[in-house]
């Protein structure tokens, strides 16, 4: 199992992984690249690093996971890369990163909300349908557009707010960005069925 140097949620205000970072954006995913097609990746490191305390990049997770068997270059297989969080792969979610995954059964807001608010998890989940144009929480239209969905991970409810941390944009765009409860409600209509709580196991 990996390595906790801090304790959970410790320093979490400051973990954000971007798709779009140079250091990674090139590097072959899916049938494509981080950049196109890793935001479930980005976010699910982002996710394992809140839970646990640990502090691995998306490269090393990747890594991680090909070492355990877990396929990630099959060209126009996409709904594995978007499995990320998936149920599925508790097994390799225990043993390798130390988390463990739930499905969401309910999508509304109250449900995010009652369950962020339990302090203890983050919430792994499609916030844009394939094909449904992205925006900002402030309703700008995203630099980024891909012709795919997007995954993003919510870890906290504050002051009325969710808050999100997105791989879309890099760390002053995508980390901690606040959605009013009125701009969550238009993420959550592109929400299908990807949407994961993500624990931390006891070691």
């Amino acid at each position: 199992m990996i390595e906790r140097p801090f304790k959970s949620f410790e320093n979490a205000e400051d973990v954000h992984y971007a798709q779009v970072d140079p250091q990674w954006a090139a590097h072959p995913y899916w049938d494509r690249t981080f950049k196109d097609c890793a935001c479930g990746l980005c976010s699910f490191t982002m996710a394992v690093d809140i839970l646990t305390g640990a502090r691995l990049n998306p490269v090393e997770v990747y890594d991680l996971r090909s070492a355990w068997g877990f396929p990630q270059l099959q060209e126009g297989n996409g709904d594995i890369c978007a499995c990320d969080a998936h149920e599925c792969f508790n097994p390799m979610l225990r043993e390798v990163f130390g988390v463990e995954s739930t499905f969401l059964a309910d999508k509304s807001l109250e449900s995010f909300k009652r369950e962020l608010e339990k302090g203890d998890r983050v919430i792994w989940f499609s916030s844009r349908d394939w094909g449904e144009p992205w925006i900002w929480a402030d309703g700008s239209k995203c630099e980024n557009q891909y012709d795919c969905g997007h995954l993003i991970c919510a870890w906290k409810y504050e002051d009325g707010k969710f808050i999100i941390k997105d791989p879309n944009g890099m760390r002053e765009r995508g980390n901690n960005v606040a959605y009013d409860h009125e701009h969550f409600e238009k993420l959550l209509v592109g929400v299908l069925d990807n949407r994961y709580i993500l624990k931390a196991v006891e070691v």
